[in-house]
């Protein structure tokens, strides 16, 4: 069961004009946290390690070092100064990236955001952990060769250029997104202008006979990450959909660069665009850029082209550093087609999240001198301790609705995430970590910050369009609120 809200007021609502819609309480549930220890690299051979992970795939241990002695320990069960976490799931460098797919639950985390669900999926830890290497991948050669893949069973490959998309939307519904402004404020392409039921279905019946015989799935690679693995079982499932429900998704990415905010799909990549908030207290970024996308591969490729131009750089952890946080949103406009194709119901605006942040370091580990290499640093982890305290925040209070200060506000990170930890969606931190001793200090930190995140309780609501004549029922929420459930 789920619960229902509006995007103008967040609150939960039944409708007053259609009475089939009802109101339904999901269970509270806690963040999912999912720990990822990377493998030892090549370079790595003889250093000791300090992480390792259980049998049963619940518990990560980390074993710091021994000042006292010469050589240096390693991780065991019997360490008495090892210390332990449970977690939703722990895996070794030794999970494919289909496996940790699979673990992760990610397929349901993906058709959640079809349904019109807040879907956030994180990665945290410190540099040279993995984080980019689990959601982007090593190269974005990789990421643009599946964008340029073929589909799977495809007939012809004009219709993989014009896109399968069974959309459906009348004007308002393709418009939707850009008109609220925590989806986006400038939509790319995306307004679908109809006229009557008669051409809307023409077109909904004229894009399903390009699309009915073929799946739009591209031809997903074994080493293929999480985020190409998310964009394909988006469109499978969209596609699975098509004669029930009219879809249009849109794609952004942004990156924040020393606490400006870069529209990475815009012209202009030197324009820094302002975060703004709205009415409920929720984030935006204002002028932000959304691209609609038609296929799995024009998506892939428009993320593989706005991450090209990510702030790297190399030092002694890692020869490619991420030097920014990069948030990729796949915002998802959908709305149930009637018997002749038409739309009708209700408008869901759900959205998928995918944030690689930057990871914590040390000057000293890295081995950067540069002011300006000085500077990311201090940006990145004055974002990451501001990320922190919220975590710490949100872990105390339960994070579904109960009074207390968030800092939210400190830093234009926490500022986007948002809608990911707020409590009203469905969030996955991927905790990163390397096996080395010498990186034991920075796991545990990570760790302390995953622990938090998995005491944050969060119930998932669905975002519908404000137009659709919602409003809120104060006796039935206070009602059920006295029952003991969460309301934002």
């Amino acid at each position: 069961m789920f619960a229902v809200a509006c995007l103008q007021c967040n609150s939960a609502v039944h409708c007053t004009s259609h009475c089939m819609l009802q109101i339904m309480f999901t269970v509270v549930a806690c963040l999912q946290v999912v720990v990822r220890v990377r493998p030892v690299l090549p370079h790595e051979a003889f250093q000791p390690i300090a992480v390792t992970c259980s049998s049963d795939g619940c518990k990560v241990q980390v074993a710091l070092p021994d000042k006292d002695s010469v050589k240096p320990s390693l991780a065991a069960p019997s360490r008495p100064d090892a210390k332990a976490y449970e977690f939703d799931s722990c895996v070794t460098g030794s999970t494919t990236q289909a496996q940790l797919f699979d673990i992760c639950g990610i397929d349901e985390l993906v058709e959640s955001a079809v349904e019109g669900y807040n879907v956030t999926i994180f990665a945290f830890g410190q540099t040279g952990s993995g984080k980019t290497y689990s959601i982007i991948g090593p190269s974005l050669a990789a990421l643009q060769e599946t964008a340029t893949s073929p589909s799977e069973d495809s007939n012809s490959s004009e219709d993989t250029a014009r896109g399968a998309l069974p959309t459906g939307l009348d004007a308002s519904t393709a418009s939707a997104a850009a008109a609220d402004p925590k989806a986006a404020q400038a939509v790319t392409n995306s307004s679908h202008h109809q006229g009557d039921d008669s051409q809307q279905q023409q077109l909904h019946e004229g894009q399903n006979s390009k699309c009915s015989s073929r799946s739009i799935t591209p031809q997903l690679k074994q080493n293929d990450r999480l985020l190409p693995r998310c964009i394909a079982h988006l469109y499978t499932t969209v596609n699975a959909r098509k004669h029930e429900v009219g879809c249009q998704v849109l794609v952004s990415c942004v990156e924040i660069y020393n606490e400006t905010v870069t529209d990475l799909l815009a012209r202009n990549k030197n324009r820094q665009l302002q975060v703004r908030q709205d009415r409920n207290e929720g984030f935006y970024v204002e002028g932000l850029t959304q691209a609609e996308a038609q296929s799995p591969q024009q998506a892939l490729s428009l993320m593989a082209d706005a991450l090209s131009y990510r702030h790297t750089r190399a030092h002694k952890l890692n020869t490619q550093s991420s030097r920014s946080h990069c948030l990729m949103t796949c915002t998802v406009a959908s709305q149930e087609l009637g018997s002749r194709g038409a739309t009708q119901g209700v408008r869901r605006l759900g959205k998928l999240v995918l944030v690689d942040l930057a990871g914590s370091e040390r000057l000293k580990d890295t081995g950067n001198s540069a002011r300006e290499a000085i500077r990311e640093t201090g940006a990145i982890n004055k974002s990451l301790f501001t990320l922190g305290q919220v975590l710490a925040a949100l872990s105390v209070r339960g994070g579904c609705g109960v009074s207390g200060h968030v800092p939210y506000r400190d830093s234009r990170l926490t500022q986007l995430l948002w809608d990911g930890l707020r409590g009203g969606g469905r969030a996955l931190m991927l905790a990163c970590l390397s096996p080395l001793t010498i990186a034991a200090e920075e796991s545990l930190y990570t760790l302390h910050f995953a622990s938090m995140a998995l005491r944050i309780k969060s119930q998932p609501i669905i975002m519908m369009d404000p137009q659709v004549g919602l409003h809120v029922n104060e006796g039935l929420a206070l009602a059920h609120a006295i029952a003991g459930f969460c309301f934002e």
